[in-house]
């Protein structure tokens, strides 16, 4: 709601000295400091695990825990993720098998 409060104070402020194009542009200037985050901010050690870069998870977790000014056991938080991980994959690969039967019974005309 403090979002919508916000939008409308903007287009008090805007809307009659600048028209639609200018609110337009200050609403929109709003964002830029998102999509420069965007760019910024790093993957979540989680997903590099996902996409298979261990190395770089790593490093993310020893920069979030320099920057907080805290130690971190890496190899407890490797050990859960990478036990995330082989849940995931040998979930996808049942997913996978059923679906290669399904796609054989399905192609099978006979």
């Amino acid at each position: 709601s403090s979002g919508i409060n916000a939008e409308y104070g903007i287009a008090v402020l805007t809307l009659d000295k600048f028209g639609w194009r200018g609110f337009l542009m200050v609403t929109a200037a709003a964002l830029a400091p998102a999509i420069l985050l965007i760019a910024v901010c790093p993957e979540s050690p989680r997903f590099d695990v996902y996409n298979g870069r261990v190395g770089r998870a790593e490093d993310t977790i020893h920069f979030l825990s320099k920057f907080n000014c805290k130690k971190v056991r890496v190899s407890l938080i490797k050990e859960d993720i990478q036990e995330d991980y082989e849940k995931k994959m040998s979930h996808l690969k049942t997913l996978y098998c059923k679906s290669k039967r399904i796609r054989k019974n399905s192609l099978d005309f006979d």
